[in-house]
């Protein structure tokens, strides 16, 4: 569980490693990666289906 920046991180653990982790709590996450251009990219891009986590 996190906020803000926790809450992306918490998402995205969530997403990446859904074997270790089950539910998932994010509190207004900013739902965008930033590269090393400064361009925003949504974070949809990346996870195109939703695991068998709870959010």
């Amino acid at each position: 569980m996190g906020s803000s920046a926790g809450g992306l991180v918490s998402y995205n653990l969530g997403f990446r490693r859904p074997d270790v982790f089950g539910m998932v709590g994010a509190f207004c996450p900013y739902f965008v990666v930033i590269d090393q251009d400064g361009r925003e990219t949504w974070i949809g891009q990346f996870h195109k289906e939703k695991p068998p986590i709870r959010l």
